[in-house]
């Protein structure tokens, strides 16, 4: 068997590792749970993909977005390693072809979703399939302390329920010591290694800088700085889809620097022609939402800007980390004025609406869709955001977080593209099913259609087209879709209606009351911590500590004075010469 050394020369060209990542994969090797919180940049794939290929069977890797495990499977593809992934966003087809890769050992890396790991669907595979090791990425997720609580991820721990004798690796770049300990708990790891690498990032600069034209000061320094860059790249985050086209058409057209926009609402192929054109050096800056950039892997970004406050110092820290990968003098610049501090707070204290807000907002949704109370679990329906700020009477800002919190609460769920076909299922015998039509005969038409047209309907769930229905029955299309939603509520029929966009799952049945519907553990606990982390953003900002070491207190660690920021430069009465001339 090769040498863990040997393993990263053949499939990655490297000669040596950095810092105690070698450390790290002898724990796993010698099946230990391992929790390693390193920095950004400091190699954490490799971590895990070393110890995976020099021991039998599949590495399960649980990632948060189906972008970051795209990246990791063309990652894994360009070293000759076969991976694949189960997710809901390809077909049956393709994920029955990825498992049957992982049970014929042709796949060494099998990438889910938190969401697939608490499906009881996919349990059979977790104990059926020969797993080496489960890896547990962004594993800060966990925590409501975490900085991207994901309540997916707080039900992981049914990993060591199945399989007791599994090593489980938790990666993550920032974890405070709370989050740490929540990590240990909740993915039930036994007398854990634990890991933590050092959270100073010697080669980038930081300063914050008051002002109102921020794109002028973005290109002046960009301007100022081209030679020093040496050709390399850079990133603009703002939190507004909006901002980021304006940022970018006005870096293109008034100061003629390439630069290019990237937010959600751009098609999947626009995305990655942005992307790839930033990575391989065709856009020298990419103005991008907070979300862009994880799992991208490139070494020469020289500056990262914040056009707005970051939500936390977490967040700020992994965007910021995302600077100088290849040790080179690299900066972190966080923009602000008077009126950005103000919706600083707004922002954080809206992100978790009053309990009354949230219910009346629940409430509307119920009634939208006419649940009733002690129904509505698995009702699936086309959603209408719209239709529900208008009918809340609130600010479409308000309406999104308190759907984010029953989210999190687990009462709703929300996707897209759900059913490109409707379908229907008879939930009741034969029997039951003669008497009913002999009471409600005007329902008679919708099962001699569906018999007739599709006979299997008696044993299965089948694809309808109401159109055709109607057609057969003589009658309209809105009177049998009318009809079918009004069986499906009486429990006759499972019928779930085609969606061509925006869907809404209602996930439990809609209570007789909403007096504590929503839980301490995913209401209470985030919101205290939303606004804590808040207040520490605003005071590491407009504070005059050393900035780095405000950060790496933040995360349980000591230093002396940096000598990278602008507040210990201001004190030494010394200046960086971009920051001289930037200002």
């Amino acid at each position: 068997m090769l040498s863990s050394r040997e393993i990263l020369k053949k499939y990655w060209g490297y000669d040596s590792f950095r810092n105690n990542q070698e450390e790290i994969i002898s724990s796993v090797l010698n099946k230990k749970d391992t929790l390693a919180v390193l920095p950004t940049g400091a190699g954490k794939s490799i971590i895990y993909q070393v110890p995976a290929m020099m021991q039998q069977g599949i590495c399960l890797v649980v990632e948060p977005l189906i972008s970051l495990i795209k990246d990791q499977i063309d990652n894994l593809a360009k070293a000759g390693i076969k991976a694949v992934t189960v997710n809901s966003f390809q077909g049956s087809d393709k994920n029955s072809s990825a498992l049957n890769q992982c049970y014929q050992g042709r796949a060494k890396f099998l990438f889910v979703s938190a969401e697939r790991i608490t499906n009881t669907d996919f349990h059979y595979h977790l104990r059926s399939l020969k797993l080496s090791l489960v890896v547990v990425d962004e594993a800060h997720c966990i925590s409501q302390w975490g900085h991207d609580f994901r309540p997916s991820y707080s039900r992981l721990g049914i990993i060591k329920e199945l399989l007791p004798g599994i090593t489980v690796l938790a990666l993550t770049a920032t974890a405070t010591l709370q989050v740490r300990q929540d990590i240990i708990s909740v993915m039930q790891m036994k007398n854990p290694a634990v890991y933590t690498g050092d959270f100073f990032r010697k080669n980038i600069f930081i300063r914050t800088e008051e002002c109102s034209g921020k794109e002028e000061y973005i290109a002046r320094f960009i301007k100022t700085n081209e030679k020093r860059f040496e050709g390399g790249s850079g990133i603009v985050y703002c939190l507004k889809r909006a901002d980021t086209e304006l940022v970018a058409r006005r870096l293109n057209g008034t100061y003629n620097i390439s630069a290019e926009a990237y937010h959600a609402m751009m098609t999947p192929y626009k995305r990655q022609k942005v992307q790839d054109m930033w990575v391989n050096g065709k856009v020298q800056v990419i103005v991008a939402t907070t979300a862009f950039g994880m799992g991208i892997n490139k070494p020469d970004v020289r500056y990262v800007i914040h056009y707005d406050i970051p939500a936390n110092i977490e967040d700020y820290y992994q965007q910021a980390g995302r600077a100088g990968r290849d040790g080179k003098p690299s900066y972190s610049i966080v923009l602000y004025n008077q009126d950005d501090v103000f919706l600083h707070a707004v922002r954080s204290a809206g992100a978790y609406p009053e309990r009354d807000v949230v219910s009346k907002v629940y409430l509307l949704l119920c009634n939208q869709y006419h649940i009733s109370m002690g129904s509505g679990r698995g009702v699936k329906a086309e959603f209408d955001f719209d239709a529900l700020v208008r009918s809340a009477r609130e600010k479409d800002i308000v309406v999104r977080s308190a759907l984010k919190v029953l989210k999190n609460d687990g009462w709703v769920n929300f996707g897209r593209d759900a059913n490109p076909q409707s379908t229907v299922r008879i939930l009741v015998s034969n029997g039951q099913l003669n008497a009913f039509v002999q009471q409600y005969d005007q329902y008679w038409y919708v099962f001699e259609v569906l018999l007739r047209m599709y006979p299997e309907i008696r044993s299965e769930e089948v694809f309808i087209n109401e159109t055709v229905m109607a057609r057969h029955g003589y009658t309209t299309v809105a009177q049998t879709e009318k009809d079918l939603k009004m069986l499906s509520q009486k429990n006759i029929i499972s019928y779930q209606p085609k969606i061509t966009g925006d869907y809404v799952v209602f996930c439990k049945d809609r209570p007789f009351t909403t007096l504590g519907m929503l839980s301490q553990k995913m209401y209470d606990i985030p919101k205290k911590a939303c606004l804590e982390k808040s207040k520490q953003m605003t005071q590491w900002l407009l504070g005059g500590k050393c900035r780095w070491k405000v950060i790496k207190e933040y995360f349980s660690q000591t230093m002396q004075n940096c000598n990278m920021c602008d507040n210990c430069c201001k004190e030494h009465g010394e200046m960086p010469d971009y920051e001289r001339s930037a200002k």
